[in-house]
């Protein structure tokens, strides 16, 4: 009886885990849906990032943008974009002083903004080829 409840518990154990692995994994989303959800679509060069120096991993780390286009939306001339969170998996893949990337974001505060499809909603155009 305990061996065969035994086995049944690690049945289950098996159907959970691929639910499990999956928990952290990022939905693509269309463009149009990416714009759709953007407050504001900009093409911008990072002149500088948060001075911040606290390591805990909660604490959001922030990247100066300067505008160079806006193709949605009325961001000011420079614009702080949150590149680092409490969850690894949603930080864009940003920022670097001096490159110029495609961000889509949402509105978090006045002048500040988060990635609108976490890793996938900003992209590098400097390094394009």
């Amino acid at each position: 009886m305990v061996i065969l409840l035994k086995r049944r518990m690690f049945a289950i154990a098996l159907g959970i885990m691929p639910l499990l692995a999956e928990a952290n994994q990022l939905r693509v989303m269309a463009l149009d849906e990416k714009v759709a959800k953007s407050d504001i679509v900009v093409i911008g060069t990072v002149v500088g990032i948060d001075p911040n120096v606290d390591s805990r991993e909660y604490i959001p780390k922030y990247a100066v943008v300067n505008v160079l286009q806006s193709l949605k939306g009325l961001p000011g001339k420079a614009i702080n974009v949150q590149y680092r969170g409490p969850i690894a998996e949603e930080d864009p893949v940003c920022c670097v002083v001096g490159k110029n990337y495609l961000f889509f974001l949402k509105k978090i505060g006045e002048t500040s903004y988060v990635s609108t499809n976490h890793r996938l909603g900003v992209y590098n155009l400097t390094d394009m080829k």
